[in-house]
């Protein structure tokens, strides 16, 4: 299990508890993303043949799907089931709604003809 930022003591309460039933987890954290310990990864994708990432961001475009993209390039052949991705939930957000809440990039350093 690969936890990510916050997500790793969160990991390690869910190995402690599986563990009661007999269930050993590995949990890794990668502590920097650039540069990303990809090869300590893949080292216990090679033992254990499961990888599960757990990310508070949201599913798509998120660290947990580079982790996923560079196991399922680099690792493939050691998987023994299917990457499982546990993540945030994926939200929408209405674009002029962004521009009001100042979520993009402010009017002024946008062309006239891009701002709402």
């Amino acid at each position: 299990m690969v936890g990510l930022s916050i997500t790793v003591l969160k990991a390690l309460e869910a190995a402690k508890t599986l563990e009661k039933d007999g269930i050993s987890i590995e949990v890794i954290d990668p502590r920097t993303v650039a540069p990303l310990d990809i090869e300590t990864i893949l080292q216990s994708v090679k033992k254990t043949g499961r990888l599960l990432i757990v990310d508070e961001d949201y599913p798509v475009c998120n660290l947990g799907a580079e982790v996923a993209a560079q196991v399922a390039d680099k690792g493939f052949d050691d998987l023994d089931a299917p990457i499982r991705r546990l993540s945030g939930k994926q939200l929408q957000r209405h674009i002029r709604k962004c521009w009001k809440l100042r979520w993009c990039l402010p009017r002024r350093r946008l062309p006239r003809q891009y701002a709402p």
